[in-house]
């Protein structure tokens, strides 16, 4: 009798390093052509499955219009994000195309929050998918977002030394 080796394909490990923004290019808007922009992580799960015939969602997290968090892919796990970036680095997916609303951004700025509390990726290692491809998403300046998340890190370390 011969015994054959397991053949389970055990996930790529993931150390996070950077964080990579995206959008989900689904409508801002509700209008004739438009029906949904309540879009989730579930939607994206079946569109890169079924389209990109991922195994997965391509994302580690993705934020609703309403500031809702949901989890993609698991951290430890190298997402499909950026193509030629995915090892070492966490896509996060703002539903939407270019409007986004204050819900999503106190998100973002949570989910920034713990990733640089437990993972230490400072404010300059955060990215958008366009600074490594030829496309325009996020649809934010990430000069403007970079400078945000400094000065939230700054706040942090400022309560913590009053706390000492």
């Amino acid at each position: 009798m011969t015994l054959k080796k397991n053949t389970i394909e055990m996930p790529e490990y993931n150390e996070p390093k950077i964080i990579i923004l995206h959008c989900a290019a689904t409508p801002d808007h509700l209008d004739s052509k438009h029906s949904k922009i309540d879009f989730d992580v579930e939607d994206i799960r079946k569109w890169h499955i079924n389209n990109n015939k991922w195994a997965d969602v391509g994302y580690h997290y993705v934020i609703k219009r309403d500031g809702t968090i949901q989890m993609g892919r698991l951290e430890t796990t190298v997402g499909s994000h950026v193509k030629g970036h995915n090892k070492g680095s966490l896509g996060i997916c703002l539903i939407g195309t270019k409007e986004f609303t204050d819900a999503q951004f106190k998100s973002l700025d949570k989910l920034y929050i713990d990733l640089y509390i437990r993972h230490g990726i400072d404010s300059r290692d955060v990215y958008g998918h366009y600074e490594f491809a030829d496309k325009e998403c996020p649809n934010l300046d990430m000069n403007k977002m970079r400078l945000r998340f400094l000065n939230i890190t700054k706040g942090l370390e400022t309560s913590e030394g009053l706390n000492s």
